[in-house]
């Protein structure tokens, strides 16, 4: 008979309110994926501004028996850190995007390891085996991004300092959407704290996390079976030969991934969704507290309205930016609206 292994698995996440929904998918499906291989874990997530209630829901999305949610509050320094990476940015993203680096901050110390996964991913795998594995002197696993000719390496080696920040342009460029992170390792090399300078250094980086963690580790990180994060771009492949995977690896990752994510827009819990996968996110999302909601123009607008402020600051700071002498402020516009 199998043995079960005692030890509590470690899971983590990072959201604000609007994504409380795909959140609760993801946590369901993180405690069915125990509950499959026996095992019991801890998820954490870092609160970006959650509400009480939608709190309260996320936690009983999971069976407390087996899986703990537990709260990571982002206060002071910390707070303001994210902030002002996001309200910098000329990017679109939240401080939510930003705050998985701060995980080997928040995190008990007695946990060492886990696995991070984007609020907008449905668990299909088992996630215990994943975290399992020995990471040896490897501070990060990844899957690498699709399509793999996107240009992002060669983008990161043109705009960062080679002296500074060793690159190799023709290098695999990794998706962060599912990572598993030598937590130790991370605050023994203070790694994050390095990821956060990137980001101050180079604060217009089009993915800004993403590419931080890229340009500091892309060496040192191990690539993962692509079923650990299914992205919406493999489906934009039309067949197996258009794709880089030969034709066994093109159809277990599209018919039977181990992770979906939902990467692109709309997102399952905003209107126009269409994707391939999007019947298995609402199943999950009835094993929630959010049981039978379904996105409509009205509540994706009225769960948005947060964001509306940040996002018009970000806008006017793009104009102001791009005002130089000779170039109109309608000229300006056109180019922060492009």
């Amino acid at each position: 008979m199998q043995q079960t292994d005692p030890v509590r698995v470690h899971i983590a996440f990072a959201a604000d309110n609007v994504v409380s929904k795909g959140l609760a998918a993801a946590v369901r499906s993180v405690d069915e994926s125990l509950a499959r291989s026996g095992r019991t874990g801890a998820v954490y997530v870092v609160d970006c501004g959650l509400t009480a209630r939608s709190r309260r829901r996320i936690t009983h999305s999971a069976d407390p028996t087996r899986t703990r949610v537990v709260w990571l509050s982002v206060r002071d320094q910390a707070q303001e850190l994210v902030r002002s990476l996001s309200a910098g940015s000329t990017r679109p993203y939240p401080p939510a995007a930003y705050a998985r680096l701060l995980l080997p901050a928040l995190l008990p110390e007695s946990v060492e390891k886990v696995v991070y996964l984007d609020a907008d991913t449905i668990v299909r795998g088992d996630v215990a085996a994943l975290w399992d594995e020995d990471m040896g002197e490897t501070p990060l696993f990844a899957v690498e991004d699709l399509p793999l000719d996107n240009g992002n390496a060669a983008r990161i080696g043109r705009t960062v300092d080679q002296d500074r920040y060793p690159y190799d342009p023709q290098g695999v460029y990794f998706q962060s959407g599912v990572l598993v992170m030598d937590i130790a390792a991370f605050r023994r090399e203070q790694l994050a704290e390095a990821a956060f300078a990137f980001l101050r250094a180079y604060p217009t980086m089009q993915f800004p996390d993403q590419d931080a963690l890229n340009a500091l580790l892309a060496g040192r990180t191990r690539m993962m079976d692509p079923r650990w994060n299914q992205m919406v771009a493999v489906y934009r492949y039309p067949d197996a030969a258009a794709s880089p995977f030969d034709p066994e690896q093109f159809r277990l990752l599209r018919e039977d991934p181990y992770v979906v994510h939902y990467s692109g827009r709309p997102k399952p819990w905003e209107p126009g969704c269409e994707h391939p996968w999007l019947a298995e996110w609402f199943a999950t999302l009835d094993r929630t507290p959010w049981a039978g909601w379904r996105p409509t123009a009205w509540n994706g607008f009225l769960e948005r309205l947060p964001r509306i402020p940040r996002v018009l600051q970000r806008r006017a700071r793009t104009i102001v930016r791009s005002l130089k002498p000779g170039k109109s402020a309608s000229d300006a516009a056109t180019g922060a609206a492009a």
